[in-house]
């Protein structure tokens, strides 16, 4: 399930001009709910730019996973890394 919530997460970003992974690190927190929709979504920690912070935490908040997670309850912790000026984009594979 977190597999599948992060690919959401990478479609969401890549979705939006701008919020594609790169030079920034992203460490974010939410539940997805009984209907497998995404809340509670807030940032850990800034992306050093405080109106890509926001528009990652509107990306992310319009999340449909589709499935319930087993505790909806229990948050969710994503960690997405900075990429390598050389590596391969993220946004390239996903559909």
């Amino acid at each position: 399930y977190q597999g599948r919530l992060q690919a959401r997460v990478l479609q969401a970003l890549c979705a939006r001009e701008g919020l594609a992974l790169g030079t920034y690190r992203l460490a974010l927190r939410m539940h997805v709910d009984a209907n497998g929709r995404a809340s509670q979504v807030r940032l850990l920690d800034t992306t050093g730019n405080r109106a890509r912070d926001a528009a990652i935490v509107a990306a992310a908040a319009r999340i449909d996973i589709g499935q319930a997670p087993v505790d909806p309850s229990e948050p969710f912790v994503l960690l997405l890394r900075a990429r390598a000026a050389d590596a391969a984009p993220v946004c390239g594979g996903l559909s």
